[in-house]
């Protein structure tokens, strides 16, 4: 069986995270905004859960960003060493590389989300 290490652990929550950060705050203006109101309403009526997100969204955030903080720890400054074997050195230097654009991608969906909840209203 394959060892879960805290490094992996922080980048799946930090992903999800942000992944619900997008369910409660940028979907329903996007939506909204392009003029599918009634398709967010309908959304939100049958997924309850994201009403319960979205009511939590500031604690959502924060606890998006601490994991975000916390993976970038793992993942940019814990000094971390690969097997000496080719083979699963290969392996380990691929999954650094590939845990970096996954903690990219998770910190882009967080600043879209940060700007469509708290941003966007201050222009609009």
């Amino acid at each position: 069986m394959a060892k879960i290490s805290k490094d992996s652990v922080t980048l799946f929550l930090a992903l999800f995270t942000s992944f619900s950060t997008i369910l409660c705050c940028a979907l329903p203006i996007i939506l909204v905004f392009l003029g599918f109101g009634s398709a967010f309403a309908a959304l939100s009526s049958n997924f309850m859960f994201i009403n319960i997100i979205a009511e939590k969204g500031s604690y959502l955030f924060i606890a998006s960003l601490i994991f975000l903080a916390i993976s970038a720890y793992f993942i940019f400054f814990k000094n971390q060493s690969c097997p000496s074997d080719k083979k699963l050195a290969n392996i380990c230097l691929k999954s650094k590389i590939i845990n970096k654009y996954i903690w990219f991608f998770a910190i882009f969906i967080w600043i879209i989300s940060f700007f469509f909840k708290y941003i966007l209203i201050l222009i609009i």
